[in-house]
């Protein structure tokens, strides 16, 4: 069965929150925490990990949805997310994703901070 159009972009879009919620730290498959990005199916990962995403990328992505339904540009919703409290704590959740991966390790960080 072919998907449609509009179930290919949701897909994509998955994926792409993926990388920028850092899901990818909490799979147990190395494809996903090797690329840094959810290798499998987008919609359904985001779907089980959200709710062991730190409380404080969780946040984010709420604020996110909120400013995305409310009249907000895209710079000011992005000014508002990086002045909440939590953004320190999202920004460094996903950085050091990161860097634990360019460390030459490639695997998922032991522990999920809250």
């Amino acid at each position: 069965m072919e998907k449609s159009t509009s179930e290919i972009e949701i897909e994509k879009a998955a994926h792409d929150w993926s990388w920028i919620l850092a899901t990818w730290r909490l799979c147990d498959k190395a494809a996903c925490r090797r690329a840094r990005i959810c290798r499998g199916a987008g919609r359904a990962c985001l779907k089980a990990k959200f709710p062991q995403l730190p409380t404080a990328a969780q946040e984010w992505f709420m604020g996110y949805v909120w400013h995305r339904q409310e009249p907000f540009t895209f710079d000011e919703a992005m000014a508002n997310l990086e002045a909440a409290t939590f953004a320190p704590a999202f920004r460094d959740w996903h950085e050091e994703g990161i860097a634990h991966c360019e460390a030459g390790r490639g695997e998922a960080a032991d522990a999920v901070p809250n």
